[in-house]
């Protein structure tokens, strides 16, 4: 399905569970669901699966790394912005249709916009992209 030298052809070995022959085709799905959640607020994916990862009590940390400086826009993109109930419980449809646990039984911890979030959002158009110090 992937090239040997790609590390989702190991996911036979336990590395991802998501990339397995008998899997990717629900993971391709449910990735296409939650597409459309995004795009009802002109998100991209990566939007939606930050801001729900921020707000999700059930995920304590949140970690992002970044390869491109546009990966940093993708990052900064899931600020601006919160799920709704009705986003929420579209997702918990979704990840309860294909056996996935949303997390969401516990309860949300506010989110504090200092550091590092605004470290980012505050270096967006400087250091990052440029790779000089702040």
């Amino acid at each position: 399905m992937f090239e040997e030298s790609d590390w989702r052809s190991q996911a036979s070995t336990g590395k991802s569970r998501f990339f397995t022959r008998e899997n990717f085709p629900t993971s391709i799905a449910v990735v296409e669901e939650l597409k459309a959640i995004a795009a009802r607020h002109g998100k991209k994916m990566a939007h939606l699966a930050l801001r729900w990862a921020l707000e999700n009590p059930g995920v304590s940390v949140a970690l992002v790394g970044f390869r491109r400086p546009e990966e940093v826009d993708d990052c900064v993109g899931c600020l601006d912005w919160l799920l709704t109930d009705s986003d929420r419980e579209d997702i918990d449809a979704v990840f309860s249709r294909f056996g996935a646990n949303s997390g969401r039984n516990r309860t949300p911890v506010p989110i504090e916009t200092g550091h590092p979030i605004r470290f980012i959002s505050d270096t967006q158009s400087g250091s990052i992209r440029t790779g000089n110090p702040v």
